[in-house]
């Protein structure tokens, strides 16, 4: 599965969205996937990433963001 990109618009961290299912199948503290891992912004306020927001071969930090898999 492809994962959807978005960035944190406080720290400009990039994100992979997954979909909550997911999130819950993997276990652990689900509420820490819902804000950026750099900083406390909540995903609900991220934006979709741009092409080159990211640099090729980076890992991502899964997160749920709102309406990201509706």
């Amino acid at each position: 599965m492809s994962y959807k990109e978005y960035t944190c618009p406080r720290c400009k961290r990039v994100h992979a969205a997954i979909p909550l299912a997911d999130a819950q199948a993997a276990g652990g503290d689900i509420a820490f996937n819902f804000h950026c891992f750099a900083c406390p912004t909540p995903t609900s306020k991220f934006v979709p990433a741009g092409p080159r927001d990211a640099p090729d071969g980076c890992t991502l930090t899964p997160v749920v963001v709102p309406g990201a898999w509706e």
